[in-house]
């Protein structure tokens, strides 16, 4: 059976990778996650926040400077260091001009173990407890992922939606201990979810896609 499902709208190809998006993968961070540094770590929490998260654009570097600006200071570990020297710096990478800053080896939004305010992403706490999307609060990088979006893949204007690989993380990936969307971790394994990634990360999901088209893909695959 094709790995790929293609379904066509406007004048983008879209292709799909079934393999992942039926597969029961889930995020498993504070669950065993190991990050993705060098040497696996399960009891630093760090996830794969040990990285500044990069920003998509200006706008978006924009939008998160403020959003970061404004959190509660109790349900943010590093609200200090936000106040005196803002979220972001440029970014290393060729792939965007910002990123958020890295704090004692960890996204600055990053609320350590421990913390009273909460542990994890401050960004995420703090949509959960204003009831917002979490996708509208945090960068893109961040929601999507471990989805992988590629535009203009060939010269026939396809686009490409796939689970993150290694090569992802740019060259860093290859001396990851821990990838958590490879199917065989020497690790923990993050495919254990109750329900497969059409229906677990729906929201993210629609974001990327509309609405529309991921109705016709969620249909296809429950048609396989």
């Amino acid at each position: 059976m094709d790995r790929w499902i293609r379904i066509e709208q406007d004048d983008t190809t879209w292709e799909f990778d079934t393999e992942f998006l039926t597969s029961e993968w889930t995020c498993i961070w504070n669950q065993g996650c190991a990050g993705i540094g060098a040497i696996g770590d399960v009891a630093g929490q760090l996830g794969c926040c040990s990285v500044g998260a990069e920003m998509l654009d200006d706008e978006e570097a924009m939008r998160i400077s403020a959003v970061g600006a404004a959190l509660d200071p109790e349900r943010t570990q590093f609200a200090s260091a936000i106040a005196d020297g803002g979220v972001l710096v440029a970014s290393e990478s060729d792939r965007a001009s910002w990123a958020t800053r890295v704090v004692d080896g960890a996204c600055i939004f990053l609320n350590r173990p421990g913390f009273p305010g909460g542990e994890g992403c401050a960004l995420h706490l703090e949509a959960i407890a204003t009831g917002e999307p979490h996708i509208d609060v945090k960068p893109s990088i961040c929601w999507q992922l471990p989805l992988k979006v590629e535009h203009n893949i060939d010269d026939a204007s396809t686009s490409r939606l796939r689970g993150w690989l290694r090569r992802d993380w740019g060259p860093e990936g290859n001396d990851m201990a821990y990838c958590c969307t490879e199917r065989e971790s020497p690790l923990a394994d993050a495919f254990v979810g109750e329900v497969p990634v059409i229906e677990s990360l729906r929201e993210e999901l629609e974001a990327i896609l509309g609405v529309d088209l991921y109705a016709q893909l969620a249909e296809r695959l429950s048609a396989r």
